[in-house]
């Protein structure tokens, strides 16, 4: 009974096991004896796990970028030479070089601020910064640089238009009148800028201040601008301040112990005998006025003007040589004949 009950309970796990599809001879018990059957069992060798890049490998739809550490991207210095060399490796040569729209006068003007050159590869910093130059002049309403490509290169065409003088704006003016300056410039209204015709301007301009004795006087700066208006600037040599200095014989201000040397006329009288006043433009004619009225009052032994400064502010000094002081004598009487009588000496 018990070899039975054995034998049932080994079948039944059999049939369990090939439902399972598990291998039922592995524990297969011969029934018939009580001996046990060992059953060969293959062994395979153990599968290695598949790593993070081979599954991503074998699977399909998977980057092997998502399963391992990405690459650091490369910087590049567009700066650097290496860099600069390769773009411009990459930019066409320049075939030629064209300016349209100038004066003859002008165009040599704007042929001498372009730096770009024929043969030369195409740089659009360069070609930027002479555009900025040729529109730095004033000279021009507008600027452009087009770029026509052509099997030998690219030719640069600049293309240009002049400002058309309208009107003049002068600064720091006090004694030149805004109507002369009008006048001077007027041939130049309605036409095309002329550093020529501006040239002559200027001229004229400190032609009238040395005509009227403003000999520290000028024109400075001349500025024009493409809404046709031409800024002039002018200096006249403002008086900063006057000063009535004493000085010996020899032109010293000091004598020779190294003081000051001292005057017995006094600064307020010598400055009512002068005409030269401060915050004016410094003029010749008034200053000679000022050295004739000094001389006839027979205090001094000379007179002249230094002056110091610049073209804008300038320092006016009398330098005064004192005569020696006078003696005065005063005497009368009355002679034999009873006549008066009277000496004076000085």
């Amino acid at each position: 009974a018990q070899a039975i009950a054995a034998r049932d309970r080994a079948t039944t796990d059999v049939v369990q096991r090939s439902q399972s599809g598990l291998p039922a001879a592995v524990h297969a018990v011969d029934v018939s004896t009580t001996e046990r059957i060992e059953l060969p069992v293959t062994t395979l060798p153990a599968t290695p796990r598949p790593t993070a890049r081979s599954a991503a490998i074998a699977r399909p739809g998977h980057e092997f970028a998502a399963t391992t550490s990405p690459s650091p991207p490369v910087a590049i210095n567009p700066a650097s030479p290496r860099t600069q060399l390769i773009a411009q490796a990459t930019q066409p040569n320049i075939a030629s070089i064209q300016i349209l729209g100038a004066t003859d006068e002008l165009r040599p003007i704007v042929a001498d601020l372009i730096e770009s050159e024929v043969g030369e590869s195409l740089d659009p910093a360069q070609l930027q910064a002479d555009t900025a130059a040729i529109r730095a002049t004033g000279f021009f309403i507008t600027v452009s640089a087009n770029q026509i490509a052509t099997p030998a290169g690219v030719n640069l065409v600049f293309q240009v238009y002049p400002a058309i003088v309208e009107r003049v704006d002068v600064e720091g003016n006090q004694a030149l009148p805004d109507a002369v300056a009008t006048e001077i410039f007027a041939p130049q209204f309605n036409q095309p800028i002329s550093p020529i015709d501006l040239d002559i301007a200027i001229a004229a301009i400190n032609q009238w201040y040395l005509d009227n004795g403003y000999v520290l006087a000028q024109a400075i700066a001349l500025q024009p601008s493409a809404d046709g208006t031409i800024v002039l600037t002018v200096a006249e040599g403002i008086v900063n301040s006057i000063t009535f200095q004493f000085v010996d014989e020899n032109g010293n201000t000091v004598d020779e112990n190294g003081d000051p040397i001292e005057g017995r006329t006094q600064a307020s009288f010598l400055e009512q005998e002068t005409n030269l006043t401060v915050g004016e433009p410094f003029q010749e004619t008034v200053v000679q006025r000022d050295v004739q009225n000094l001389a006839r009052l027979n205090l001094f032994n000379a007179v002249d003007v230094e002056l110091a400064g610049d073209a804008s502010r300038v320092d006016v000094i009398y330098n005064l040589n004192e005569a020696p002081p006078r003696s005065f004598n005063l005497g009368g009487g009355i002679d034999g004949g009873n006549d008066l009588f009277g000496t004076i000496s000085y």
